[in-house]
């Protein structure tokens, strides 16, 4: 159902304008998480993401953020929830009922148990939290760690979170990270998931993992 009103409230939005705003987060939105294109294996999901960051996130040129520019009555709930959507970076710890916690600034959630078929336990992902009808929701576009990457996550956090940066700045590393893993597919994720490359903002240079690959394996 959230996933329907995201669709027609992005719909409605760049039929208004001709996706001229949207193309503009575009270019943000990968500036700060990575550039993707169709060959990506996992376009529809970085799709997915750039509409959350649009409806949730994005402040246009005008001043205004896009759910504020919507005119359709069924979609006005939904519209207002973006605006106090909360993003964070997320584990599922139990199945029934579904729970939720978040890693880098510490909070447990329980979700609606429909959610369940979409979430499994163990799973990390970078999401929005939004409160729609009295109950809180993921919204579509939700991003996920891979499992192999989940180690040198759990190592990394601890650090990161004495940097004092801000949430948008450590998720955004954090997925940027995520994009480099799926470039370099011959260095190990805890040689991508360093602190060191957390606010490196271009994921088609891994040189510091090279060098840390190299040490580790005696290379010359």
């Amino acid at each position: 159902m959230l996933d329907a009103a995201f669709d027609a409230l992005t719909q409605q939005l760049t039929d208004a304008d001709g996706g001229a705003d949207l193309d503009q987060a575009r270019e943000a939105f990968c500036a700060r998480t990575g550039d993707f294109g169709l060959e990506d294996g996992f376009y529809e999901a970085r799709t997915r993401a750039l509409f959350d960051f649009w409806l949730c996130d994005w402040v246009g040129a005008d001043g205004t953020r896009p759910p504020t520019r919507n005119r359709d009555p069924g979609l006005t709930e939904v519209a207002a929830a973006c605006l106090r959507a909360e993003r964070g970076l997320f584990r599922v710890v139990d199945a029934e009922p579904l729970q939720i916690e978040e890693l880098v600034f510490g909070a447990r959630v329980r979700l609606p148990s429909g959610l369940s078929e979409r979430f499994r336990p163990g799973d990390v992902f970078d999401g929005r939290l939004l409160i729609v009808s009295g109950s809180i929701q993921v919204a579509p576009g939700a991003l996920f760690h891979p499992p192999e990457a989940h180690e040198a996550l759990d190592a990394l956090l601890p650090d990161v979170r004495g940097l004092g940066l801000g949430r948008s700045e450590i998720l955004d590393g954090l997925l940027r990270m995520r994009m480099r893993l799926h470039r370099f597919t011959s260095i190990r994720p805890r040689h991508l998931y360093r602190l060191d490359a957390l606010l490196e903002p271009d994921i088609n240079s891994a040189g510091w993992a090279k060098k840390a690959q190299s040490f580790s394996t005696g290379e010359r």
